[in-house]
């Protein structure tokens, strides 16, 4: 036998491979035209970004405004920050009562500039409630909370028989209110 006719038989399968592979490199390629004909990059950046939040759950696709994607939340977003270009140290207020007083729990939140209003990235938040009404009143600090930290709550039990008699509450009721009641973990803005 001479050494042609050994590799007679591998060249249908190879040039067969080498067709068929072409052949499905076609398909993909026109299949991804096909598809991302009418598309952008944000928007098939967009799709991947809602598969990943849907198996992950961590990112917001609605809030991803990049420069020169134009969707109704983008240029709201971008209204908005130009309109407060150059302002800082943004405050927001939330408020609920304490059932069966006439005390009100207020946690707030501090935002550096617009655009960290816009990426609801805050930079510190905190919780009080108000004893007193009118001109005389004293606010006695809940908890504490840095951005990306669990909150720091107030240690009451620490303070002395005089100190816990002058605060409105028993101090177990008011370490109890400050779990209960500051808005930490469920502040959001666009509720309002």
């Amino acid at each position: 036998m001479s050494p042609q006719e050994d590799h007679k038989p591998w060249l249908p399968r190879l040039a067969r491979g080498i067709a068929l592979g072409a052949l499905g490199a076609v398909a993909v390629t026109s299949a991804s035209l096909i598809v991302l004909w009418d598309a952008d990059f944000y928007a098939v950046r967009e799709k991947y970004e809602h598969v990943r939040l849907a198996f992950f759950g961590e990112w917001q696709a609605q809030n991803w405004c990049p420069p020169g994607r134009d969707t109704e939340n983008c240029r709201a977003v971008d209204e908005f920050t130009a309109a407060l270009e150059g302002a800082e140290n943004f405050n927001f207020f939330r408020t609920l009562p304490v059932e069966g007083t006439s005390l009100t729990v207020i946690t707030g939140v501090a935002f550096a500039s617009a655009l960290d209003v816009v990426d609801g990235e805050p930079s510190n938040l905190w919780c009080y409630i108000n004893d007193g009404h009118g001109a005389v009143s004293r606010r006695i600090t809940l908890a504490n909370m840095q951005a990306d930290q669990p909150p720091s709550y107030t240690d009451f039990s620490t303070l002395n028989g005089e100190a816990a008699q002058g605060l409105p509450l028993r101090a177990e009721r008011l370490a109890a209110l400050a779990q209960s009641h500051c808005q930490f973990t469920n502040f959001d803005l666009s509720s309002d």
